[in-house]
């Protein structure tokens, strides 16, 4: 089977035809069920033969995981936007919390105050009636 295959600059294979695409391409007989058809992206050209660059396919193999395993844009931002909603939540609580103890700091303060009030009274009495 003839196939044409575009060479880029470091003689890697960027893809093939059944046709010459430019003038640039490199023509070769190759069997139906070779490799570089099916996968002609880990393979590059020289002294007129494709060769197999392992290493090459093994870095994209890695790669295409890499971007498989990573969230979508959008999934990273609906995560983003959770923990934001998260932290807002968390911060809402905490300023209610304040507040609570705000109020629980006014109510014992008050309390005090009405506790020496009525010490204040009972002092008051106890002289009165002499006995301080």
């Amino acid at each position: 089977m003839k196939v044409f295959f575009n060479v880029g600059q470091d003689n890697r294979i960027l893809g093939w035809g059944s046709t010459k695409g430019s003038d640039n391409d490199v023509e070769l007989d190759l069997p139906e069920d070779h490799e570089a058809i099916k996968n002609p992206y880990i393979f590059r050209y020289a002294d007129g033969e494709l060769i197999k660059d392992d290493e090459w396919q093994q870095v994209q193999i890695e790669k295409q995981q890499l971007r498989k395993n990573t969230p979508s844009k959008d999934e990273q931002i609906a995560d983003l936007t959770f923990q934001l909603m998260e932290q807002n939540f968390a911060t809402e609580m905490a300023e209610m919390e304040r507040a609570d103890m705000a109020f629980q700091l006014m109510d014992a303060e008050s309390k005090a105050e009405d506790a020496q009030a009525t010490n204040a009274d009972l002092i008051y009495q106890l002289m009165d009636k002499g006995v301080l």
